[in-house]
């Protein structure tokens, strides 16, 4: 029951750490801040230490020959580890979730900030709107780019 512990411990502590640079870099793309490599970086290296926990996890559960962490602990007798066990547990699925709704706002964030940078690129590059869509293209190389046909 120890060894279930310390890992529920270690990916407690682990979710609530990514879940703080999640925020960060949300925080960072709301204000479409380029100086997300090294945030990126810190969440990679947590992300890898995830997996590390879940592979160590996974070879726990074999060794007791258990489909998962929940099961393993309920199948073990009433005592304080039991308890501090399945508090971990809850915790960890908790921050879990949490973490899941932190990349689903990330990846809209980024995709939003995608089309910030598209839409950015067309001015730069003067691109210029027609007010009809069925006008005749032109074929000179001296014509206008339109920003519908222009998109970089």
């Amino acid at each position: 029951m120890d060894e279930v512990i310390k890992l529920l411990r270690g990916r407690v502590v682990l979710c609530g750490q990514l879940i703080k640079l999640f925020n960060e870099w949300i925080d960072l793309l709301k204000i479409n801040s380029s100086n997300t490599i090294e945030l990126v970086n810190k969440i990679s290296a947590i992300i890898k230490d995830l997996s590390v926990n879940a592979a160590k996890s996974q070879a726990f559960l074999d060794g007791v020959q258990s489909s998962s962490l929940k099961e393993f602990i309920s199948a073990q007798d009433k005592d304080i580890k039991r308890d501090v066990a399945e508090r971990l547990l809850l915790q960890s699925e908790k921050l879990q979730s949490q973490l899941q709704a932190k990349k689903a706002t990330a990846e809209k964030l980024n995709i939003e900030g995608k089309k910030f940078a598209d839409f950015t690129l067309n001015i730069i590059t003067q691109t210029q709107t027609s007010n009809t869509y069925g006008a005749e293209a032109a074929t000179s190389a001296q014509a206008k780019k339109h920003i519908f046909e222009a998109n970089v």
